[in-house]
C-alpha cells in the first residue's frame, strides 16, 4: 500500500513538475525570441527613417537612393506604385517586391514588416511609403536584413533548454523518489500508530463488554433471584460501564485533539486557587487510601489563559495516576513555582517509580509496563497520553522524572499572565465534552 503511495506522490510531483518546466520553457523562448525580432524590426525601422530623410528627388523621376550611408547587413529596395523595382544597390536576387503584401501596405500609408524568404534565406522586410510634400506617392521603400542569427541563437536556446529541462527532470525523478520516501515516513508512523491505537482500543473495550455480557446472562439465569443476591454481578455490570464510561471520555478526547477541534474556554485562571479547591475535593479520596495530600500553592500566585474545567481535568490525571502508585502512607505533593515567565504545576508522588526504558514512552496511547501502568490499577493507558494533549492545547510543555523506588515526579510548565491582566476573550466550545471534570483511566 505505501509503495503504491509513493509511486503517486511521484507520478503527481513529476506531472506537475514537467507542467511547470515546459511552461517555464516556452516562456523563455518566446520571450528571447520577441527580444530579437523586435530588435531586428527597430534596426529596421531606423534604417528606413534615416534612408527617407537623405533620398534625392528629382522632377520627372521617382526618387534616388543615396549613393553612401548603407550598411553591409541589410539591402535597399526602390520600387515605384506600381511594384517595378528601379533600384537595387545590393543586387538582391529579386525581379519584384519580395514582400508584396507589405509593399500594398505601405503604398497604403501603413508601414508594414513581413518574414519572406529569399535565396533559401528567412529575411525581415520593412516597407514604408516615399511621397512627395504634396502627399503624392512617389514608390515604396523596402529594407531588409537577414534573420539567420536570430533562428540560429533561438535553435541554441531551444537545445539548451530541452536539455537542461531533461537533466532537471532526472534529477526531480531521484529526488522526488527519495522526498516521497522521506514523506512517507510520518504517513507510515500514524498508520502504524493508528493500526496500534484501534487494535488496542478494540482490546480495552472487548474485556469490559464480555464481562459485562457474562454478568448479564448469569442475571438472565437467576431471575428467580432477588437483586441482593446477585449484587457481586450487579457491581461488575457497574463497575465495568463506569471503565467504559471513562475509556470512551478519554478516545473522545484523543479524537477531538487528533482532529484540532479540541474545544477550550479560555480565560485567566488562578492555578493556586485551582490546585487548592481541587486538593479539597480529592483529599477524602486520599485518605481512603492512606495518603498525605499536601498542597504548596498559594491562590494569586501565578496564572495563565486556559480553560478552567481542561486544566481541572489535568490535575486530576496527575493526581490519579500518583494515586494509583503511591503505597499507603505515601505521600503527594501538588506545587506551583513561577519560571522564567512560566507558571509550573508539580505532582511528586513516593510511588514506585518509572524504570528508564519506560520513560520515552509513558506518554504513548495504551502504553503500559509493570511498574508504571495495568488495568490491574483501573487504567486504560490513556491518562498520561490526555494529559499531553492537554497540555499541548494550552501551548504548554510537560515533562516526567522518575526513579524507580524513588517516586515520581510530573512538571506541567504553562505560559504565564500577569495578575492584572483583564479577562480574554471565550471561545464557545463546539461539542459537549464529557467527563471533563472526572479523572479518565489511566
Amino acid at each position: 500500500m505505501f509503495t503504491k503511495i509513493r509511486n503517486q506522490l511521484l507520478v503527481w510531483n513529476l506531472v506537475v513538475l514537467v507542467g511547470l518546466l515546459v511552461a517555464l520553457g516556452i516562456g523563455i523562448f518566446f520571450v528571447t525570441a520577441n527580444t530579437l525580432y523586435n530588435a531586428a524590426d527597430d534596426s529596421l525601422r531606423e534604417k528606413g527613417r534615416d534612408t527617407v530623410q537623405n533620398l534625392v528627388f528629382r522632377p520627372g523621376s521617382n526618387f534616388l537612393l543615396p549613393r553612401t550611408g548603407f550598411r553591409g547587413d541589410a539591402f535597399y529596395l526602390a520600387m515605384d506604385p506600381t511594384g517595378q523595382i528601379f533600384q537595387n544597390p545590393q543586387n538582391v536576387d529579386v525581379t519584384s517586391s519580395p514582400d508584396p503584401n507589405g509593399f500594398r501596405q505601405a503604398l497604403g500609408g501603413t508601414p508594414q514588416f513581413g518574414t519572406v524568404e529569399i535565396s533559401g534565406k528567412d529575411v525581415r522586410v520593412y516597407s514604408v511609403l516615399v511621397s512627395t510634400q504634396s502627399g503624392r506617392p512617389l514608390g515604396v521603400l523596402q529594407i531588409g536584413t537577414s534573420i539567420e542569427s536570430q533562428q540560429a541563437a533561438l535553435r541554441k536556446l531551444t537545445w539548451i533548454l530541452v536539455l537542461s529541462e531533461a537533466g532537471a527532470l532526472l534529477l526531480a525523478i531521484a529526488g522526488g523518489w527519495f522526498l516521497a520516501g522521506r514523506a512517507m515516513v510520518p504517513i507510515r508512523r500514524a498508520f502504524d500508530r493508528q493500526r496500534r491505537f484501534v487494535a488496542d482500543a478494540s482490546h480495552e473495550l472487548r474485556t469490559p463488554l464480555t464481562l459485562i455480557r457474562s454478568s448479564g446472562e448469569l442475571l438472565a439465569r437467576h431471575g428467580g433471584q432477588t437483586v441482593e443476591q446477585n449484587r457481586h454481578l450487579v457491581d461488575s455490570i457497574v463497575s465495568e460501564t463506569e471503565y467504559l464510561n471513562g475509556l470512551v471520555s478519554g478516545l473522545l478526547t484523543l479524537a477531538q485533539s487528533d482532529a484540532g477541534r479540541l474545544p477550550l474556554r479560555l480565560e485567566p485562571v488562578d492555578l493556586g486557587e485551582l490546585a487548592h479547591r481541587l486538593t479539597d475535593d480529592v483529599r477524602p479520596l486520599a485518605q481512603e487510601r492512606g495518603l498525605h495530600l499536601q498542597c504548596l500553592a498559594m491562590p494569586g500566585e501565578a496564572f495563565a489563559s486556559g480553560d478552567r474545567e481542561r486544566l481541572r481535568q489535568l490535575l486530576l490525571l496527575l493526581l490519579d495516576n500518583a494515586f494509583k502508585y503511591t503505597p499507603s502512607g505515601g505521600r503527594i505533593d501538588l506545587s506551583l513555582t513561577t519560571q522564567q515567565g512560566q507558571a509550573v504545576l508539580s505532582v511528586k508522588d513516593m510511588g514506585k517509580g518509572i524504570a528508564p526504558e519506560h520513560l520515552p514512552h509513558v506518554f504513548d496511547r495504551f502504553y503500559r509496563s509493570d511498574q508504571s501502568r495495568g488495568r490491574d490499577a483501573g487504567g486504560a493507558g490513556l491518562g498520561l497520553a490526555i494529559a499531553k494533549v492537554l497540555v499541548d492545547a494550552h501551548r504548554g510543555t510537560i515533562e516526567i522524572e522518575s526513579k524507580a523506588d524513588e517516586g515520581t515526579t510530573v512538571r506541567v510548565k504553562l505560559p504565564q499572565l500577569t495578575q492584572d491582566v483583564k479577562p480574554a476573550a471565550v471561545q464557545e466550545p463546539k461539542t459537549a465534552s464529557p467527563g471533563a471534570g472526572q479523572p479518565a483511566n489511566t
